[in-house]
């Protein structure tokens, strides 16, 4: 028994260490893009370089999804991809450090936001395969995620990158992490072979029919919709920040990430007690709240 808990603590021990440094990678890059864009004189290509991971979340998951879920192991898709977003991160950081073409930075960061787009969703795949009780695991699990995230702004921060390339190739670095560390994670069996699948299921579009649910359509139309405005919240509140006076943007960025925390640590029991419809419904009025709080400006 005490050699299974020990076992039990270990798996654990990697899925918190895996979110953890995916997570920082993540927020070292997609925190400090608006800054670094504005301070390389790239205002113009803003509002499309943060709809490049909209696009890229209408492709590449529905394609490596199916590809993790069918025919490669998760493991070895995540390290795949998480090779490809270090190269194409590094790409995109050199264009903007020696101010390529604004329609070449673009595109490089197309790249990174189809590489990277997928990474998430398979983490968790990756995740939930190894978990006894998801319902109480996750939670605490995802909140280290968020962490990451925090911890992946203050070292932009740190490093004085909030307007700098720098924050692209430290990315790049955490990427690689990410990459070494699949390297330790048991590779997952997968359902079917290739021999099996049609080039619909491969590309991943029959997952398009759980949209005939009416449960999932009103999940996937109210995550569309609180997207709209949170779309206009990174690429702007970074450079209103510098407006007020803060200078290490990205570190304050991640003080809104606390409430994340919270929330996370209480999924568990709110999973248990509360239907999802409700859950939901606190968090749209929540984020309302916020939207309204940062409309707020004294100018006494």
């Amino acid at each position: 028994m005490r050699v299974l808990r020990t076992i039990r603590r270990a798996e654990y021990a990697e899925l918190i260490t895996l979110f953890f440094i995916q997570g920082a990678a993540l927020g070292m890059w997609f925190v400090p893009l608006s800054t670094v864009l504005d301070a390389h004189g790239l205002h113009a290509i803003k509002p499309y370089a943060f709809a490049t991971s909209a696009l890229a979340a209408f492709i590449s998951p529905l394609i490596f999804g199916a590809m993790a879920d069918r025919h490669a192991s998760p493991v070895k898709v995540l390290r795949g991809l998480a090779l490809a977003t270090a190269l194409a991160l590094v790409l995109a950081s050199a264009a903007i450090q020696w101010r390529w073409h604004p329609w070449l930075v673009l595109a490089l960061i197309q790249l990174h936001a189809l590489c990277s787009s997928p990474t998430w969703s398979i983490s968790s795949t990756i995740v939930f395969a190894r978990l006894a009780d998801a319902k109480k695991e996750f939670g605490p699990i995802r909140a280290m995620a968020t962490l990451g995230w925090m911890a992946g702004c203050w070292l932009v921060s740190a490093l004085g990158a909030d307007t700098s390339a720098l924050a692209g190739y430290s990315g790049a670095v955490m990427w690689l992490a990410v990459c070494a560390f699949t390297l330790f994670l048991p590779v997952l069996d997968t359902p079917k072979s290739v021999e099996q699948l049609t080039w619909h299921e491969r590309l991943g579009l029959d997952a398009l029919t759980l949209l005939k649910n009416p449960n999932h359509r009103v999940v996937f139309i109210t995550g569309a919709l609180f997207a709209i405005p949170l779309a206009g919240f990174y690429p702007y509140t970074p450079p209103h920040l510098r407006e007020v006076g803060l200078r290490h943007t990205s570190a304050w960025m991640s003080l809104g990430q606390i409430t994340e925390i919270i929330t996370m640590l209480m999924l568990n029991g709110l999973l248990l007690k509360w239907r999802l419809k409700w859950i939901f419904a606190c968090r749209l009025a929540f984020g309302v709240l916020r939207f309204a709080l940062c409309t707020v400006n004294d100018e006494a």
